[in-house]
């Protein structure tokens, strides 16, 4: 064989050997890391370290390739080993090994542009110092992978460990902030029952509520401090801990009165339904028969239906976040309450909170709501913009309840305070076009409203209008009617209406003329009524009987407060003459049934209940009314 031969043959052989030993060092990094894994799993975690580190030698091996394992084998292979040393610390309760997982964390975390593996090593390293109680180098590790790496999927990890840092170092609202986010932002954690009890232990240690005697018991400290909150207003974080004794301590001698506070701070919040279930608790928690005829008591007034002017806004609404934002409203505090809703309302919120749509659209109404009535007080333009901005989404983005008269109105009033004139009149068209053909006897009040306000920005666009000269004198005794209407003189127009229907008994424009009055005596009444000034509410809902006798949604009102009042004969007398003018009138039935049962009139109730039920037998207002009964 020639000399030249040999050469190349040798040439051959030599690459061959080279690709061998290359393909060697790939083969040899994989099975490494399989063995080490295989190790791990097995808690042999210091034969894990050396065959993670064989595998990382083999890794770096010119022409070995380990990217199909992962793109920074070497830092993953890290990794791996820290937590190994975590494991032997905590195994063997040691801290020399947690010492050379932190030397390897911080090494690693500096020479890998991995994203997710230097999310893993800062997690890491703030659980190695919590475990070894460098609580506030742990905070600090826990508060910069919070804010570095927000889309972990341990961010509630981090949270919960972070408030019990912040327990331990007295930080109390640090700690109940990182807490209420595993509570708003995680429904499934499996951390979430514990953060709302050690959300509740910080309140109780929180030095800006009085000190609570040591020698009480751990119930008596929560439900005290509660109390508390409810007379500060803190509204939900009292709930949080009535719901601390709850789930604590079932068997409290305060587990009644526990119940009837949520009931208490359910109700306040209009939201009936979870005001009902825990008023029940309470009833069957307790064997004092004079505690469970005022919690009865509390649980009937749960069921009372007045006949609204329109409906809710979302009359299904059940959900807890409301609870302060909508005694915020009750109490006037507008402005607080308007940022809470649109929290509430944000379209992105659903995936980190229990928010249902139907729950937006609440949020949104109220929000733009607030924020109006917060405009008015306070003479702020840039408020009316976001009413605006609030009530225009509601009607965009969800066109089903774009025919809710009643946003239309407040979305053109706030036009019409910031003196758009041309938007009021457009926003009137929108609502007649969107609304107007949907509409039943319901929303009369407020299309009247709406067509008033129409009026006024005419009449400003046109100050001196050239009217028509009746030629009839009932024609101008209404046009005088209309003036005082348009004055807010419901008297003297009343007065004018009668006096035209006195020449002419079929006369239309004075009988409509009574009609807006009535709406607008019962809009006053529904205001009264909502705002628990019931001596006046009578007072209007009666002007609306004065001019229309045949008006049932004011007897059936007139029957609830009498109702609220306790005087039920008078109660059942104007449900009665409500049933009078239509058969068919459920609410009225449905309520004189519940004034026949505060008089322990049994049967009465009874029959009034089933004769609701028969006019519309998935009304759950009378079916929750008959099991009480029976009850």
């Amino acid at each position: 064989m020639e000399v030249r031969t040999y050469i190349i043959v040798g040439g051959v052989v030599l690459v061959l050997g080279l690709l061998s030993f290359f393909m060697g060092s790939t083969k040899r990094a994989e099975t490494h890391y399989a063995d080490a894994e295989t190790l791990y799993q097995h808690r042999d975690y210091q034969g894990a370290i050396v065959k993670y580190q064989k595998a990382i030698k083999a890794s770096k091996k010119l022409g070995a390739k380990t990217k199909h394992i992962h793109k920074d084998f070497p830092a993953l292979a890290n990794y791996k080993i820290a937590l190994c040393y975590d494991k032997l610390g905590e195994t063997k309760n040691d801290n020399r090994f947690y010492a050379k997982a932190i030397s390897l964390i911080d090494k690693t975390k500096d020479e890998t542009k991995e994203y997710q593996l230097r999310e893993k090593l800062y997690f890491l390293w703030a659980q190695i110092l919590r475990k070894t109680k460098e609580y506030v180098q742990a905070e600090l590790k826990y508060s910069y992978f919070l804010s570095e790496f927000p889309n972990s999927a341990m961010v509630h990890e981090a949270l919960y460990y972070d408030g019990i840092i912040n327990k331990e170092l007295l930080r109390y609202k640090d700690s109940q902030e990182s807490f209420q986010r595993i509570i708003d932002e995680f429904p499934t954690s499996k951390h979430r029952n514990e953060a709302e009890y050690y959300k509740a232990q910080v309140m109780v240690q929180e030095n800006r509520h009085q000190p609570i005697p040591d020698n009480k018991s751990e119930d008596q400290k929560l439900y005290e401090t509660a109390l508390k909150m409810m007379q500060e207003n803190e509204v939900y974080d009292a709930y949080q801990l009535l719901l601390a004794i709850i789930n604590r301590h079932p068997n409290s001698s305060l587990i009644s009165d526990t119940y009837e506070k949520l009931g208490d701070l359910f109700y306040n919040a209009e939201n009936y339904v979870n005001a009902r279930k825990y008023y029940d608790n309470a009833i069957n928690s307790t064997t004092d028969v004079q505690r469970k005829q005022i919690l009865i008591d509390k649980n009937h007034q749960t069921l009372l239906i007045p006949d609204t002017p329109e409906p809710s806004p979302n009359n299904k609404q059940t959900n807890r976040l409301f609870i302060d934002p909508t005694i915020y409203r009750k109490e006037g505090k507008y402005l607080e309450a308007a940022k809470l809703y649109e929290t509430l309302s944000k379209p992105d919120i659903a995936s980190n909170v229990d928010i249902h749509s139907d729950d937006k659209i609440y949020a949104l109404y109220w929000s733009g709501f607030c924020y109006y009535k917060a405009a008015q007080e306070k003479h702020d333009t840039s408020l009316f913009e976001k009413s605006i901005e609030l009530f225009r989404r509601l009607i965009y983005d969800y066109s089903q309840t774009s025919t809710n008269i009643k946003t239309y109105f407040y979305l053109a009033s706030a036009y019409y305070a910031i003196s758009d004139y041309e938007l009021v009149l457009d926003t009137v068209d929108e609502a007649e076009k969107n609304a107007i053909n949907n509409m039943n006897s319901d929303y009369n009040i407020w299309y009247n409203q709406l067509k008033d306000l129409k009026r006024k920005v005419e009449r400003k666009l046109n100050p001196n209008p050239v009217l028509p000269i009746p030629k009839k004198p009932e024609e101008k005794i209404v046009a005088e009617g209309r003036k005082h209407y348009n004055n807010d003189d419901f008297i003297e127009a009343t007065k004018k209406a009668r006096e035209a229907l006195d020449i002419s008994i079929n006369y239309q424009p004075a009988k409509q003329l009574l009609t807006d009055i009535r709406d607008r005596y019962y809009a006053y009444g529904w205001t009264f009524f909502d705002e628990n000034l019931y001596d006046y509410a009578i007072d209007k809902f009666e002007k609306c009987i004065d001019i229309d006798p045949n008006y049932k949604k004011a007897y059936c009102n007139l029957g609830v407060i009498y109702i609220i009042k306790k005087n039920y004969p008078s109660a059942i007398n104007v449900l009665k003459q409500a049933i009078d003018i239509d058969r068919n009138f459920k609410e009225a039935h449905y309520n004189i049934g519940l004034a026949y049962l505060k008089l322990g009139k049994y049967d009465d109730a009874k029959k009034a209940v089933y004769t609701t039920l028969a006019i519309d037998p998935n009304y759950e207002a009378a079916k929750t009314l008959r099991d009480s009964i029976a009850d």
